[in-house]
């Protein structure tokens, strides 16, 4: 998260026991809301994709047993894929 976002929520929350309510609801959160989404938006575009290591795929591949067929090595390769991403 930018540290502008982060600014912008903790100036909210700090100024929220003093400023009128009309002003928070108006200027004050609306920007750190913007603020947030904004960074989260440029976080979510900078992650890079992890792929699977040569040793990763070959604990796979070395796990499967062909028996049951490619589908079910292919869900394996997702499912590690989708751990190593936070997806």
């Amino acid at each position: 998260m930018s540290k502008e976002a982060m600014k912008k929520a903790l100036e909210a929350l700090e100024l929220q026991p003093y400023l009128a309510e009309w002003y928070l609801q108006e200027h004050v959160i609306p920007d750190a809301i913007k603020a947030l989404k904004e960074a989260l938006k440029q976080e979510e575009q900078k992650r890079a994709w992890v792929s699977l290591t040569n040793e990763e795929q070959q604990q796979l591949w070395d796990q499967w047993d062909g028996i049951d067929g490619w589908g079910v090595f292919y869900d394996s390769i997702e499912a590690a894929l989708k751990e190593k991403n936070h997806v």
